[in-house]
């Protein structure tokens, strides 16, 4: 018998390819308005590399006046985690919190990572924002991430994002999520092909039905959609993938 899933869905601004040569402010205006057609309030905002204040500020006027509400924050990719990022994070919490946003998604570039001595660093920002979580995407550099994420037990403001593409790239089976199951905040759901990234979920090698078999049984957060919709085509092509992934799969 067929599990339909009820999970709220994101999408991630970073699919949306054809605007990557316009300014960041109309690329994130641009997305939003092209989600719009679907029905779709929530994103995942990746942010980009210098980025300024000034340009945070015309995002969070104009998702307000378009009504979209911003899920998670992606920080900038060559943000790591072991040194402290106080001064870096200012700009960003003031945003997060103008938006309501908790949830700021940290991709680690650094081999190894220390939660303990990470919470030692941020222990002053999250005494301004309690409400705030930093999670760790399961990126492939990452090779004790098991054994620091024991430490989210003791770290409420720490948690884990789980991307799919990742995953197969550590050669991991989902399965072994399950011990941090009430850790993870979000899911970046794409799939994963050796000749491009991106693709469009079910075009490349993924087992979806193992996926969705963890996710009916372990988790009931958002799934943050990552793959191309340069288009409607596109999106036309994502959603009907996910009204089948959800529904259960044919």
């Amino acid at each position: 018998m067929k599990q339909q899933l009820n999970n709220p869905i994101s999408y991630s601004i970073i699919g949306l390819e054809s605007l990557w040569k316009t300014s960041f402010v109309n690329k994130v205006i641009s997305a939003t308005k092209l989600l719009k057609n679907f029905k779709i309030n929530n994103i995942e905002l990746v942010l980009c590399s210098g980025i300024s204040e000034k340009q945070l500020q015309a995002i969070t006027a104009n998702l307000a006046y378009i009504n979209t509400k911003i899920y998670s924050i992606h920080l900038p990719k060559d943000m790591g985690l072991n040194t402290s990022l106080i001064t870096d994070f200012s700009s960003f919490i003031k945003f997060a919190e103008q938006n309501s946003c908790n949830l700021l998604v940290i991709h680690v570039n650094d081999s190894k990572i220390d939660l303990n001595k990470a919470h030692k660093l941020y222990k002053s920002l999250f005494k301004i924002c309690p409400k705030l979580k930093l999670l760790i995407e399961n990126t492939a550099n990452i090779t004790n991430l098991f054994e620091s994420a024991k430490a989210l037990k003791q770290h409420n403001n720490f948690g884990l994002t789980l991307d799919l593409e990742h995953l197969y790239l550590r050669k991991e089976d989902i399965l072994l999520y399950q011990t941090f199951c009430n850790y993870i905040y979000n899911i970046h759901f794409r799939d994963y092909s050796p000749l491009k990234r991106y693709v469009m979920p079910g075009k490349g090698i993924i087992d979806f039905k193992k996926i969705h078999s963890f996710i009916n049984e372990y988790y009931q957060g958002v799934i943050t959609i990552e793959s191309k919709f340069s288009s409607i085509k596109d999106l036309i092509i994502c959603n009907n993938f996910m009204n089948n992934f959800l529904g259960g799969l044919n």
